[in-house]
């Protein structure tokens, strides 16, 4: 999970992979700054496909997670959800970034916190709540890491 450094909120996205393949999602509007401005009280149409240029914007923060096999097929099956929505929209209350993020974190088994904040203060609560004095480790308290874990 991860939170790109762009404009006053950040982005959040998550990265996720097997043997060194990396793959990446997020939800973010369509169009330009002016359709998401509009989605801070409207919901505007949004994109579930990876935009490569988000790769581009400095991590600001981020949080592994190494999952058991169960878990990552959790994961793709939430991810397969998302995107097989053909209408998805974007608002910056009820239906952004963080919310995405945290619909996948839920479903591995995470802890979410309140998705009402901004990226940059989303991604260090999601490590937080659910490593408190692990953060540094990657791993919860009891979880242990098995060899060639599926990772995001």
């Amino acid at each position: 999970f991860r939170a790109a450094q762009i404009g006053a909120y950040g982005h959040s996205y998550v990265m996720y992979g097997v043997g060194g393949r990396q793959n990446f999602a997020d939800l973010h509007p369509m169009g330009n700054y002016a359709v998401m401005a509009l989605g801070h009280v409207l919901p505007v149409p949004a994109n579930t496909e990876w935009d490569p240029d988000v790769l581009k914007l400095p991590v600001s923060s981020r949080y592994r997670r190494n999952l058991n096999a169960e878990r990552y097929r959790k994961l793709l099956a939430a991810l397969s959800a998302a995107k097989a929505n053909k209408s998805p929209y974007w608002n910056a209350v009820t239906n952004n970034c963080n919310h995405f993020i945290g619909d996948l974190a839920q479903a591995v088994g995470l802890k979410v916190p309140g998705q009402f904040q901004l990226s940059y203060a989303f991604v260090p609560a999601l490590r937080e709540l659910n490593e408190g004095g692990n953060a540094g480790t990657g791993k919860a308290a009891g979880e242990h890491r098995a060899a060639a874990t599926p990772r995001s």
